[in-house]
């Protein structure tokens, strides 16, 4: 059966293993996350993949806890990633639909986007990754979350960077680009994707929700600051650094 990896058919403690291999090399100096994203048509068994390594600190200890769902099934089971350098930081997890959410890579955009749209501190923060894994039963579902969160309390700078959602059928990279700006790309069933602490998503068409999802008035606001020249033959995102 096609599964997502991180684990295989919910299984607890193959997550639990993939989690402790990829922060093995926390005892490189390097302070830089990245994360990698495989369709099912690019993996050996037809799986999607996905899998994090958090090069943060060598002292960052990781946490798994299994949350159970609600009994009136209004919340879905879910395994927590938690960060415990510095008190505990969610960092996604996988959750009994098969659906795996991972926070992935620090990530900035250039000061004139960050100015036109700051984060904002009353935002999604650090509960994104523990909501989306209660509530989403598919990637699809993850995407439309993140947009309903941009379009009412939008996000905090603890929210602020790369990540990525998959499912059993598919894998999503979600970018967020300020308070209420974010982008995101379908990684095509054949390919994979390498995220460093850069943004990676450029050429997109809004038009093509199968592909592409972000908010409406994303090529304008790359008009407005002077980013994107609509003259050319296609939309350039152009937001990071």
């Amino acid at each position: 059966m096609k599964s997502c990896h991180w684990f295989r058919d919910v299984s607890f403690i193959a997550l639990v293993l993939t989690f402790v291999l990829l922060s093995s090399g926390a005892a490189k100096s390097s302070k830089h996350c990245t994360y990698f994203v495989a369709g099912k048509d690019a993996t050996a068994d037809g799986s999607v993949m996905m899998g994090y390594n958090n090069d943060w600190d060598a002292n960052n200890d990781l946490i798994v806890r299994v949350v159970p769902g609600a009994a009136d099934g209004s919340t879905y089971r879910y395994v927590r990633i938690i960060t415990a350098l510095g008190g505990e930081t969610p960092e996604g997890g996988i959750n009994e639909h098969q659906l795996g959410f991972l926070f992935g890579a620090a990530t900035t955009v250039k000061q004139q986007v960050s100015d036109a749209d700051p984060f904002i501190d009353s935002g999604y923060g650090a509960e994104l990754w523990d909501l989306i894994l209660q509530k989403s039963r598919t990637a699809r579902d993850a995407i439309d979350m993140i947009e309903q969160m941009a379009n009412t309390k939008g996000f905090s700078d603890w929210a602020a960077g790369s990540m990525a959602v998959a499912d059993p059928n598919e894998a999503w990279d979600i970018e967020l680009l300020g308070g209420h700006h974010w982008v995101a790309e379908r990684i095509p069933d054949n390919a994979y994707l390498v995220q460093p602490n850069v943004l990676r998503i450029k050429q997109i068409d809004l038009s093509n929700r199968k592909k592409f999802r972000g908010p409406p008035d994303l090529v304008e606001f790359a008009i407005k600051l002077g980013i994107y020249d609509p003259s050319q033959d296609s939309f350039d995102l152009g937001l990071g650094l």
